[in-house]
């Protein structure tokens, strides 16, 4: 073999291992991309029947978005696969590397930020009755545990006072090998024995005297609702985030054993309908959309209860009721709501402008350069 063709079988060799360490992470490949549909247990939700017009003849008429995604998604080693800008119902950028128009991505952890909008429905609805209720006023089989003894308030703002120990920075308890999260959706746990599974775990404190990213948090909430309203999650997901989402595709949520959701992190959706989801939430601060006791809990959503540092770009930011909130950017400051999953999956909304952009990637480090004050904040603004 010569050369030049040993240097590009290395090349390729090289490549192939990087992607397939991308696209695993901590979760396999069957898990990402298009592999959410080829699995057995999901719900699949069917797209809206008057789904919510995106417009596509500005596509390509702002030079600053064109330029801040074109940096995140070309390049040989870019970790970005696709991407979507939009202001009102106009989307001005629009590309796929990987994947078309009705390709299905891993929201992973931006799901959380559904669950919290799932929350509000409930409580405005009166299926909750107050956000300091405890959990285990909903749920009996909460009873005793960390979870159960914390409020509502503080298990959207992930301050449930459950254990860090066994905690990996994406918010799953890793044991034996592998990880909460990857067993409530392979079928050995189900979401509701979770916290009872790690209850016991040692250092846990007095709820809402700290902050820890846990997913277990966000599992108990939706546990909550499915109680409170009656309904099974799926059902009642549907009837108020999806509905007023319009979403223009199919959507899937992995389910566990018992058939519930995997609230954590494991909602599959296309790129122009996490845009969709990212515009929900603009029109639900404006007061377009939902009624005034919607508008006043996204108003305490995206308030920042929590201050700590991004571990990537160790910038000071804030968390609220499962939304990130950027604060250390000059005009952006507590005018900018993140959903954001571990891979580099991110809805970034500016509730002034009422822009949103949607980055989705492989890696989380893709973060660093499209939430830098010179990266996609610079447009988001304007």
């Amino acid at each position: 073999m010569g050369r030049l063709a040993s240097f590009k079988l290395g090349i390729f060799i090289f490549m192939s291992m990087s992607l397939s360490a991308a696209w695993g992470d901590h979760e396999p490949y069957s898990y990402s991309y298009n592999g959410a549909k080829s699995r057995r247990n999901i719900v699949e939700f069917r797209p809206s029947t008057e789904p919510r017009v995106l417009r596509i003849d500005k596509i390509g008429s702002d030079p600053l978005v064109n330029k801040k995604m074109d940096d995140l998604l070309e390049g040989m080693f870019s970790q970005g696969i696709a991407g979507i800008a939009v202001k009102g119902d106009e989307i001005l950028y629009q590309k796929y590397k990987r994947g078309e128009d009705t390709n299905l991505y891993p929201a992973w952890s931006m799901t959380k930020s559904l669950v919290s909008l799932t929350v509000g429905h409930a409580l405005c609805d009166g299926h909750i009755k107050s956000l300091d209720d405890l959990a285990q006023q909903y749920v009996s089989e909460l009873g005793g545990t960390v979870w159960g003894r914390a409020s509502l308030r503080q298990l959207l703002q992930m301050r449930s006072g459950a254990s860090k120990q066994g905690l990996d920075r994406g918010g799953d308890y890793l044991y034996a090998n592998t990880s909460s999260g990857l067993d409530m959706v392979s079928g050995p746990l189900a979401v509701k024995d979770g916290p009872k599974r790690f209850s016991e775990l040692p250092d846990s404190v007095a709820p809402g005297s700290r902050y820890a990213y846990s997913n277990l948090d966000t599992d108990t909430l939706g546990l909550v609702v499915a109680a409170a309203s009656g309904q099974s999650f799926a059902d009642y997901f549907t009837s108020t985030v999806l509905r007023g989402a319009r979403l223009e595709h199919a959507s899937v949520f992995h389910l566990d054993r018992v058939g519930h959701p995997v609230t954590h992190a494991y909602f599959f959706a296309t790129l122009r309908d996490f845009a969709r989801l990212g515009l929900y939430v603009v029109d639900l601060h404006d007061g377009k959309n939902g009624n005034d006791c919607l508008k006043e809990y996204i108003s305490q959503a995206i308030t920042p209860y929590t201050e700590a540092t991004n571990q990537i770009n160790k910038s000071p930011i804030g968390y609220g009721f499962q939304f990130w909130l950027d604060t250390g950017f000059g005009l952006s400051k507590k005018e900018s709501v993140r959903m954001s999953g571990h891979q580099g999956q991110d809805v970034f909304i500016n509730l002034r402008t009422g822009k949103v952009a949607v980055v989705l990637g492989t890696r989380s480090s893709l973060r660093e350069k499209s939430w830098s004050p010179s990266g996609l904040v610079e447009w988001l603004v304007r």
